[in-house]
């Protein structure tokens, strides 16, 4: 079973997909999540704080796939 904070990213990053970030507030997000707003906030305490987790979460996942080309880098 997921953590509910899990659940909160997943369902805030397809909404932010599907509606985009600003036309996304947190009741649709807790409405998505079968939550109500204040059950996300004992978690996140604003949409700011779900985007920074949300970002911070799929660098971390990508991180892996990322590469740095050496040839990117000139020489003098």
């Amino acid at each position: 079973m997921k953590a509910r904070g899990d659940i909160i990213l997943d369902a805030a990053y397809k909404l932010f997909r599907q509606r985009g970030v600003r036309a996304t507030n947190m009741q649709q997000i807790a409405r998505s999540c079968d939550i109500t707003a204040w059950q996300i906030t004992s978690i996140y305490r604003s949409r700011k704080e779900i985007i920074l987790a949300l970002f911070k979460y799929l660098l971390q996942r990508n991180t892996g796939h990322l590469s740095v080309n050496p040839s990117f880098h000139r020489q003098r």
